[in-house]
Order: structure tokens, then C-alpha cells, then sequence
């Protein structure tokens, strides 16, 4: 993302929100949060955003939103138990070898939190399934943060906020 496209990204945000007056600060720290990010894509999330949320986007948003529109977040909890549920049932109990070629990264790490054995003879599913997505819901937190963090911030770098 250039300057260019970041003052543009600003302007879309300020025009809605009169209250909020950003000044060179504000374009500098939304700069050095976004420019790993396509510019196209920042201002065409900027505006879902806008049209879908009550409250001004924040970097973090603006960030998921760019993320969830290239279809790089992880898949809902839902989802996630479901792949399981499918899985055990297509390679059984001992298919766990099996399952992890086709299982997505924070589901598999799920499952082996908890155990693919656990979970394929468990009787009460419905425990196993709350237990199942509380698990899940933790890693993909973490993952998100991972994911969410521009490299710059992620080494412990303080250059991206000295401007």
C-alpha cells in the first residue's frame, strides 16, 4: 500500500465520520499498519466495512476484513467440527494418518489437542463438540494474531511506529 493510497483510505474513513479529524500522525501509524497490504484491497475492505459495520474501522478490522476477502482466515468453528465429524466417519477410528492430509491447519491442531481417538469414540458428543470448538476457538485466536501482525511488528520491531 503506498502513502497515496493510504490518505485516500483515510478520507473514505473521515468522510463518514466527521467527528474524527486525522492529522500526519494518523496517516504515518495507518501507513506503517497497512503498507504489507495491497492498497486495492485495503480501500475495497475499507468500503464493506463501511456498508456493513455501526462503527469506524480500525486497523485491526481493516486488516480482517483484507484477510477474510483474499480467504486466508481459518475456517468457523462450525466448519472446523464438521470436517471432524465427516473425517472420522469417512477413516474411522485408526484413519488418523489419513485424515491429516486433508485437514485444514488449525483443525488438525485442534484435533490433536484433544485426540483423534478421543474424539472418534467419545458418547457424549455434545461435550465433545463444546470442548472441541473452545480448543479450536483458542487456536485460531492465535492464529489470527499471527496472521493479523504485520512482519515489521511480529520481529519486535519498533521502527514501524517511529515513523
Amino acid at each position: 500500500m503506498t502513502k497515496e493510497e493510504t490518505v485516500v483510505a483515510i478520507s473514505l474513513i473521515a468522510s463518514l465520520y466527521p467527528n474524527w479529524v486525522p492529522n500526519k500522525d494518523t496517516i504515518t501509524v495507518f501507513h506503517e499498519l497497512l503498507k504489507d497490504l495491497d492498497g486495492e484491497l485495503v480501500i475495497s475492505s475499507i468500503k464493506v466495512l463501511l456498508q456493513t459495520t455501526e462503527k469506524q474501522p480500525t486497523v485491526a478490522g481493516i486488516r480482517k476484513q483484507v484477510l477474510s476477502t483474499m480467504g486466508v482466515l481459518p475456517i468457523s468453528r462450525s466448519e472446523a467440527w464438521e470436517e471432524v465429524r465427516l473425517a472420522i466417519k469417512k477413516y474411522g477410528r485408526d484413519g488418523f494418518r489419513l485424515y491429516i492430509e486433508d485437514a485444514t491447519e488449525v483443525c488438525l491442531k485442534a484435533v490433536e489437542t484433544i485426540g483423534w481417538k478421543e474424539l472418534c469414540v467419545t458418547e457424549n458428543v455434545d461435550i465433545t463438540r463444546a470442548h472441541f470448538w473452545k480448543v479450536y476457538d483458542e487456536l485460531v485466536e492465535k492464529s489470527l494474531k499471527k496472521v493479523l501482525v504485520t512482519r515489521g511488528l511480529l520481529k519486535g520491531s519498533n521502527k514501524a511506529l517511529e515513523g
